[in-house]
């Protein structure tokens, strides 16, 4: 068993990868919250999974497959024990897990490193 905690970085995708609406979920609700937050989030490819909607909720989440299948989002570091529960909430983690899968980042030299632990549904 992994265990996922604030160290980790947190793979978010949809409307969470908007660096104003990551801050307002974290409330961080200025313009120095918003460009706070986007200093800790990088561009990431999460590969074998693909996007959908929760039937009736009408809330994104990803599905692992075996087909050639991406979905882009932001890697996000560097947050708070609490900032965490606030995403929680947001994800409504109750109807997902926290899972240990590689996301796939570009450096600014063009490598295209995996970077492991991040939460998926």
């Amino acid at each position: 068993m992994h265990l996922i905690d604030h160290e980790v970085p947190i793979f978010v995708y949809y409307p969470l990868m908007l660096p104003w609406v990551l801050a307002t979920v974290l409330d961080l609700c200025d313009a120095k919250g918003a460009e706070d937050t986007a200093k800790n989030m990088t561009c990431a490819t999460l590969h074998h999974y693909f996007r959908t909607v929760i039937k009736f909720t009408y809330r994104p989440t990803v599905l692992q497959t075996k087909r050639e299948a991406m979905v882009d989002g932001i890697l996000v570091a560097g947050s708070s024990k609490e900032q965490i529960a606030r995403i929680e909430a947001y994800i409504d983690i109750e109807d997902h897990s926290k899972e240990i899968e590689e996301v796939e980042i570009q450096l600014a030299d063009g490598a295209k490193p995996k970077i492991a632990r991040l939460w998926v549904t």
